[in-house]
């Protein structure tokens, strides 16, 4: 049969140190989910997409709960090592006592 190549299960972790006095204590991001990865005009431009169930411990300031979290950007692949995230667009939409919240993002990354 044919096997799921086209969608990719992530599991992710991420921890928020805060610099000493800035009134924010860190925490970290435990998540799991799905993605997916459309190249497009020849490998050279990417549409990505995801969707994951995250836990949150109380990073920066918010309550610790649970949410969801959906994902749609588009990168360049301007050479087999560098990656322009043009644009990436999170959207938090919280299964306990959170407020939904958005976040807009770009940047480079380089891979080894």
């Amino acid at each position: 049969g044919k096997e799921l190549k086209w969608i990719s299960v992530t599991a992710g972790y991420q921890n928020y140190t805060t610099m000493p006095n800035s009134g924010f204590r860190g925490g970290h991001l435990i998540s799991l989910g799905a993605s997916r990865a459309q190249p497009l005009y020849g490998n050279k431009v990417i549409l990505n997409a995801s969707f994951a169930g995250v836990y949150d411990t109380g990073t920066l300031g918010t309550l610790a709960g649970f949410m969801l979290r959906g994902n749609v950007g588009v990168s360049w692949n301007i050479n087999e090592h560098l990656t322009f995230n043009a644009v990436s667009v999170n959207y938090y939409v919280p299964l306990t006592h959170r407020a939904t919240d958005a976040m807009v993002t770009s940047g480079l990354t380089y891979r080894f």
